[in-house]
């Protein structure tokens, strides 16, 4: 499917004042499936957030749809952005061969208006190049999230019938200038310049980065029904790897507390819900299979299930508790990376995700690892093959992270 095509469906729909997002990609679907060139096309609900996709060919193509209503349009721009860096990603990972962002309203405040800064200027002046980062411009965030997409676009409205306008998007994976991608060896050069920094640090018996493996090796040993002084010596092993960390020092929680603050915390994560993270036999080292969504969504429940027991039942009241609940997750199930401080420079560094604790960037960076697992993956082998077969692939990203963290700052 070509830009043109696209625009001659679009502009052959009747559009009401009832329409709506579902109603148009009803009417877009039929009209594709109506043209003679698309007669054997596959057209239904793509991948996670794409609204059609077409295979023909052996091509696949994604169009992503938004129909906004009138309100909240600075945040309805910022979920174009968001839109513009999915199919990036998708581009990237091979997963697509083409990909349009279509944008259909009848809120003319969306391509006019008084106001042409932050993110309004990418929408209402014709003239300015969307690219790099873009900040948030309102809300919770505003002006420290942000999208990073990497090829050039340029908003161009047109006009339907009945009032409406739109504007069509396409990422040609990086076929053009304007949709040119960071390649993953670019973007994650640093890898194996890191991997060496972090093996050293390893040679030495006492370095703090030890202090995790001792801690994961203990609590997995613990087994289904762990005795009291188990589950003491277990809640000794989390505090030491915490305090390692940094998570006992001024300005954290647990300056005022000793180890044993940590026993119903590990009473908690021998409960059923966390049982569910158990990743037996060669999936504990496997990129694919750690980062894949299903786990990914029991990681997130498992945090938000710790802290609101830490909130709630141990009374912890500080307002991030994001860096503490995945510190002990990884130190215990190593289901998750650790969003510190360092890990989460390297992150923003990268492009991966952004500095919030949040659902949305959790999921992402997840999404990121696995649709980057092939490189991930030669660094979980070389270390396996360099004497660390015990440390699972989520541990050995979340080194190589927080140590690219460490050297940049």
């Amino acid at each position: 499917m070509t830009k043109q095509q696209l625009r001659e469906f679009l502009e052959q729909i009747n559009f009401t004042t009832d329409f709506r997002r579902n109603t148009l990609r009803s009417a877009l679907i039929e009209t594709i499936k109506g043209d003679a060139g698309f007669h054997n096309a596959n057209i239904g609900q793509g991948q996670s957030r794409i609204d059609i996709a077409i295979e023909e060919g052996g091509e696949r193509t994604a169009i992503k749809l938004e129909m906004p209503m009138k309100g909240a349009r600075p945040n309805y721009m910022y979920d174009f952005v968001e839109d513009l860096a999915l199919l990036e990603q998708r581009m990237e990972a091979a997963d697509l061969s083409k990909g349009f962002l279509v944008v259909v309203t009848k809120d003319r405040l969306f391509w006019e208006g008084v106001d042409h800064t932050g993110i309004y200027k990418y929408f209402r002046t014709p003239t300015d190049i969307l690219h790099g980062r873009i900040y948030k411009h309102v809300g919770q965030g505003a002006g420290i999230d942000f999208h990073e997409p990497a090829g050039r676009y340029r908003v161009q409205w047109k006009t339907l019938n009945n009032g409406f306008r739109y504007f069509i998007i396409e990422i040609n994976n990086g076929k053009s200038p304007s949709s040119a991608l960071i390649s993953k060896q670019i973007k994650l050069a640093w890898l194996s310049k890191t991997r060496q920094a972090v093996y050293n640090r390893l040679q030495d018996p006492n370095d703090r980065m030890h202090s995790w493996e001792h801690c994961y090796r203990f609590f997995q040993g613990l087994g289904d029904h762990p005795e009291k002084q188990q589950i003491d010596t277990a809640a000794l092993h989390l505090a030491c790897y915490l305090a390692s960390y940094g998570m006992f020092r001024g300005s954290t929680v647990l300056l005022q507390k000793n180890y044993k603050f940590l026993v119903p915390v590990i009473k908690r994560l021998k409960t059923s819900l966390y049982e569910r993270l158990r990743v037996v036999g060669d999936d504990v080292n496997t990129v694919i299979q750690v980062t894949c969504e299903q786990h990914a969504k029991l990681a997130w429940a498992a945090c938000e299930d710790l802290e609101g027991f830490l909130r709630n039942d141990l009374k912890i009241g500080q307002a991030n508790l994001g860096i503490l609940v995945t510190k002990i997750l990884l130190g215990t199930w190593c289901c998750t990376p650790a969003f510190d401080s360092e890990f989460k420079k390297t992150l923003v560094a990268t492009g991966f995700g952004n500095n919030t604790w949040s659902r949305k960037n959790f999921m992402r960076c997840f999404t990121q690892f696995r649709q980057h697992g092939e490189l991930f993956q030669a660094e979980v082998d070389w270390f396996h093959k360099n004497g660390y077969q015990r440390y699972p692939a989520i541990r050995i990203i979340d080194a190589l992270f927080w140590v690219k963290g460490l050297m940049t700052t």
